[in-house]
């Protein structure tokens, strides 16, 4: 599956929608996938460099943040925030998969490798200790710990 690098500015984009998942006592796991979920999306689309096109069922189920159980929800979601819009649907005796069109311009900014490395660009560490769970606030210290960037304090 093709990926693409992303930028800060559309790391922002992602966190915009997934705000008040926070909020509402979730601990920020759910939230956590979801943008994990929108960060592959716009990935995939920014690597083919098209704003319309397929999305089968087993290319979305490959994003991260997505099992089999969660794919439908996670394409609701999408499409309610204004993110995709269905072109055409899915039909299984013709064999074609759904169509989509991703309603986001890219922005310019600082280009980010992963969805960790985007949130330590935006926040301080204290900022993610407080917005996600334990578990997720590891999980992003682990990613970013591999790799040469570190957070700011």
């Amino acid at each position: 599956m093709p990926r693409a690098e992303l930028t800060d500015k559309d790391i922002e984009f992602i966190l915009d929608p997934t705000a008040n998942l926070i909020q509402n006592g979730r601990l920020g796991s759910q939230a956590y996938s979801v943008q994990r979920f929108l960060y592959s999306l716009l990935a995939f689309y920014k690597a083919i460099d098209k704003n319309i096109a397929p999305l089968p069922y087993n290319t979305v189920i490959q994003f991260d943040g997505v099992s089999k159980r969660t794919a439908h929800r996670r394409i609701e979601f999408a499409q309610n925030i204004g993110l995709l819009m269905q072109m055409s649907p899915h039909d299984r005796y013709a064999h074609k998969s759904r169509v989509m069109r991703l309603d986001y311009e890219f922005k310019d900014g600082t280009a980010v490798k992963s969805l960790e490395e985007g949130l330590a660009v935006i926040f301080q560490e204290w900022e993610l200790q407080h917005r996600y769970s334990r578990d997720i606030h590891a999980r992003i210290l682990t990613v970013l710990k591999g790799g040469e960037l570190e957070l700011k304090r």
